[in-house]
């Protein structure tokens, strides 16, 4: 591909393509004075040119294809022929690079250093407003990436067979505070591997997860126990795997069998059963507890 732009006609194909550049905008003076500044590289399709935490600061033209940026790993952008990237290491000299940047198809770029570009800068002065202006419409489209507050925060209830009354309370009890409650009543150990899917997609619906754990001195033998606590223990893994640990709250009955509880680092929030008393007043305080933190940590923001 790089043959495209060496000799003369190599030349005349160069120097119209950077005249098309959003840093040149059809000055060809300034492409004439570019392309003897450039050295043009080819990259095939996953090559990265730029490499987030970086130090270097040279400015690449995309002459030909197109780049992915990442940030942390996750896409956030595609660039075109006709655009450039990493401008804000060279604006910005102390500053490392901000974001990797991934061919998306064998192109071709033209490199110059941040030092050369400010030189050209100096001749042609408008490329500090072109790059300014192209920073701010950058800036601009991340709104793309930054959703909006749900009007109502969404929360997944989950409970054990011995604490499924408890989590009948526990819904009704939420939803009467203005959040969408639904319940999860499907049991991976119960339903088998097609569940987890399921579990997954629902968690990823959805603000937090409450899982419920009741005092399981359950009406099956003791032998039933360790998988009913292992099952539990699956599901919550699978939350903690799609909410993570802030937003995935343990609701655990303090009782005669070990649960799920204090797991490191998982917010917890302790009920004790009492038969002698309703569990609408047994859990008040506890759905309290869970009401406020919800209140504290918010809602995902959604696109």
């Amino acid at each position: 591909m790089l043959a495209r732009f060496t000799g003369d006609e190599g030349r005349r194909n160069l120097l119209y393509t950077l005249s098309e550049q959003k840093l040149v905008r059809g000055d060809k003076v300034l492409a004439e004075a570019l392309a003897s500044s450039v050295t043009l590289l080819e990259a095939q399709t996953g090559a990265a040119v730029i490499h987030q935490g970086g130090v270097d600061n040279d400015v690449y033209f995309i002459v030909t294809g197109s780049f992915d940026v990442f940030v942390n790993g996750k896409r956030v952008a595609r660039r075109h022929a006709g655009e450039h990237v990493g401008e804000m290491a060279a604006v910005q000299p102390t500053q490392i690079r901000s974001a990797t940047v991934v061919a998306a198809e064998p192109s071709v770029v033209a490199r110059v250093s941040a030092a050369r570009l400010e030189d050209l800068a100096e001749q042609f002065p408008q490329i500090h407003r072109y790059v300014a202006q192209e920073l701010a419409r950058r800036l601009y489209q991340r709104n793309d990436h930054i959703g909006s507050a749900r009007d109502r925060t969404k929360v997944l209830v989950l409970a054990s067979p011995q604490a499924t009354a408890a989590a009948q309370v526990v819904q009704e009890t939420l939803a009467c505070e203005g959040f969408t409650v639904r319940q999860w009543q499907d049991g991976l150990a119960r339903s088998g591997g097609l569940s987890v899917q399921r579990l997954q997609e629902l968690a990823a619906g959805v603000d937090f997860a409450v899982v419920i754990s009741g005092d399981d001195k359950a009406p099956a033998s003791d032998d039933a126990w360790p998988a009913t606590r292992d099952a539990l223990l699956m599901e919550t893994g699978v939350l903690l795997g799609v909410l993570g640990s802030d937003r995935t709250v343990l609701l655990e009955a303090r009782g005669e069998h070990a649960g799920v509880e204090d797991l490191p680092g998982v917010v917890n929030v302790a009920w004790q059963p009492d038969p002698s008393d309703d569990l609408e007043a047994v859990l008040a305080s506890a759905c309290t507890r869970l009401r406020r933190y919800f209140e504290r940590q918010g809602p995902f923001a959604v696109a």
